[in-house]
């Protein structure tokens, strides 16, 4: 490695840092497999112009290879020093510390008892505090000792509290007589169990799932973790009635999809996020979660904000916005970024329940109040699009006229979508004013069905994929 009259290294790189150089000659095909296998990647190899020391490209190539070199020199220098004072550095510190303790100490009149200078420990009890304890945060306890219920996911449908409760004690875990009260099962509006089920109990079972059914999980829990998926039970349970309310008229404008959202969060935690960042205040109700299947919450939640101008306020503000991913630990847990945007509309009417009798429909607003549906053909066909029929609909909030297309295939139908887009910056729209979307009802689970569509995979087919415009 002194030398740099070879023609070949060979560089193992790791995560974007320099692990070993070795000169060609140095380097042997054994050596070279064990480094790749270590590395978890190939070798790389850099040739140089000559091997002459006296070449016009050697300079060059020491300005390039020499700095990793020093580099690698004075590291080792620097940890020979540390490793020679480190004694010196670690009484140093020591004192400073001790001294720094003791005298708070006497201020608050508690006795501490400093070892001697010499450096040998005291067998009396000390009040001094390590120097790494001032380091850590006292957020960061480990989660046995917060625990206070675990969660047991992917269990089957037709368990109830009983099952779960000869499960536990089968692992250790008596929940007593009234072993009812402490679990919680989530269901949905049906009554129907979704296989999520938490128990109160501080005790840590992870070797429950040895006892319930092959794929369970385990997922111990604090208190937060608790709140939020009672929370989530509740939500669950009303998600048809808040989609309802999302549908209102009234709120066609003022609704803001937030995706990327943790799954640690609540109602309140963007709540507060929304107050705190944009300075408008929405009620905790206002905000409805979207959920995947099985019950969990989804990173997506609709927003019902005050008034149309709240919401393009928000819309600017929450645009990357880093929030913490845990919002009751503060940045322990790191970051995560939120996104909003009128992604998602609304609609609900009696006469729009049989207007979807296909896939290949797309919606379009900010139309004139006037216009009807001959016009709006007219107008498309003159753009050169190929639509079928169109039926009107009055949207009351900003006093227009949005029109449902039809078209002749999905073929057709990305192509109008395409169209629509260039449309819109044609005419400079708005990028947040909702031009047009592609409409879809709600899935719905009807009591009497013992399988539901949205749940079955073979009725997926490739008219279900996105649509890409």
């Amino acid at each position: 490695q002194k030398s740099l009259e070879t023609n070949l290294f060979v560089v193992i790189p790791w995560c974007g840092k320099l692990i070993k150089m070795w000169p060609s000659s140095a380097a042997t095909p054994k050596m070279l497999a064990r480094a790749g296998r270590n590395a978890s990647c190939r070798a790389l190899a850099v040739p140089t112009a000559t091997s002459s020391p006296t070449s016009s490209h050697a300079p060059r190539r020491c300005l390039s290879l020499s700095p990793l070199l020093c580099r690698e020199r004075k590291q080792q220098q620097h940890h020979s020093m540390l490793w020679q004072q480190q004694p010196l550095l670690m009484q140093r510190s020591w004192f400073s510390t001790t001294s720094a303790a003791a005298a708070a100490a006497s201020e608050s009149g508690i006795p501490v008892v400093v070892p001697p200078a010499t450096g040998q420990p005291s067998s009396a009890p000390s009040a001094f505090v390590s120097g790494s304890s001032f380091r850590e945060s006292r957020e960061q306890v480990g989660l046995s000792e917060r625990q206070e219920a675990f969660l047991i996911e992917r269990l089957p449908l037709d368990w109830d509290e009983s099952d779960l409760n000869k499960s536990c004690a089968e692992a250790g875990l008596d929940l007593g007589e009234d072993f009812r009260s402490k679990i919680l099962i989530m269901r949905s509006r049906l009554g129907r169990s979704l296989g999520r089920m938490m128990v109160l109990s501080p005790a840590h079972l992870p070797h429950i799932k040895h006892v319930c059914p092959p794929g369970t999980t385990y997922r111990a829990m604090d208190r937060n973790d608790v709140v939020q998926f009672v929370e989530q039970c509740e939500r669950f349970v009303d998600l048809s009635d808040d989609l309802r309310r999302l549908a209102r008229p009234e709120y066609f404008k003022r609704i803001i999809t937030i995706t990327e959202v943790p799954e640690s969060y609540g109602r309140k935690d963007i709540a507060y996020v929304i107050k705190e960042r944009c300075g408008v205040e929405v009620k905790p109700q206002d905000i409805v979660f979207r959920f995947k299947r099985w019950g969990r919450q989804s990173d997506t939640c609709f927003v019902i904000c005050p008034t149309a101008k709240d919401a393009d306020h928000c819309v600017a503000q929450i645009q990357e916005l880093a929030v913490p991913k845990k919002a009751a630990y503060g940045s322990l847990f790191g970051a995560a970024f939120l996104w909003s945007s009128r992604a998602t509309l609304f609609l609900s009417h009696p006469e729009l329940d049989f207007v979807l009798d296909s896939r290949y429909w797309v919606f379009t607003s900010g139309w004139q109040e006037s216009m009807t549906s001959d016009d709006l053909l007219g107008v498309l066909r003159q753009l050169k699009f190929r639509p079928t029929r169109a039926v009107r609909h009055y949207i009351p909030s900003d006093q227009s006229a949005a029109f449902f297309v039809e078209f002749e295939g999905m073929q057709r139908t990305k192509k109008a979508m395409t169209q629509l887009q260039r449309l819109k910056k044609r005419w400079r729209v708005k990028q947040d004013m909702p031009f047009f979307a592609y409409p879809r009802r709600i899935d719905i689970h009807r009591e009497c069905e013992t399988r539901f569509e949205d749940e079955d995979s073979a009725e997926d087919s490739d008219l279900e994929e996105p649509v890409h415009y």
